[in-house]
């Protein structure tokens, strides 16, 4: 039974998913996707996802889940600074 709860649990978080710009139907997972990319600017998004472009009612949210994002990511990967 514990497996199961647990199995549904994952289910629903890997379908469950906010909208972060409604004129372009980009959710965050989209957000996530486009750093794991390379974006990691709103100007990348704007490029990428069109976010901001219409009525730019969600520049805050967008903002919030690409610092998230970048958060997630960038730990993950190897930053090697110049000589």
């Amino acid at each position: 039974m514990r497996v199961q709860i647990i199995f549904l649990k994952t289910i629903r978080q890997k379908l469950s998913f906010m909208y972060i710009c409604v004129c372009k139907g980009v959710t965050e997972r989209d957000i996530r996707e486009a750093v794991r990319q390379g974006a990691v600017r709103m100007r990348d998004l704007r490029s990428c996802l069109g976010v901001t472009g219409q009525c730019g009612t969600c520049a805050c949210y967008a903002k919030s889940a690409l610092d998230k994002a970048l958060l997630q990511e960038l730990p993950q990967q190897t930053v090697v600074s110049p000589s």
